[in-house]
């Protein structure tokens, strides 16, 4: 997981922002959320990334890309593969 944040700091320093990096990285921490949290980790997240997505996009967060539906559909895709290893059904 922490090779997933690395990209990070760069973008921190140098102030480069890349979209679909932002979507992996979404993508990414729900997936891992879920799955270490199997009972409540999806269904807080359902409520959560919305939430989130609202809160960048108005600028109640310091964030490095405005909130955007592409990175909501990319937070859902992950949650829902996590849960769907939490389950079984997919590949670990």
């Amino acid at each position: 997981m922490d090779d997933l944040y690395a990209p990070n700091i760069v973008r921190r320093r140098t102030g480069w922002q890349d979209p679909a990096m932002a979507n992996r990285e979404h993508e990414a921490f729900a997936q891992w959320f879920t799955q270490q949290h199997p009972i409540l980790g999806g269904p807080s997240l359902m409520a959560a990334i919305p939430a989130y997505a609202l809160a960048k996009r108005v600028g109640l967060l310091n964030a490095d890309t405005p909130g955007s539906l592409e990175q909501m559909d990319a937070g859902y895709r992950g949650m829902w593969s996590g849960m769907g290893r939490n389950l079984g059904l997919l590949r670990r």
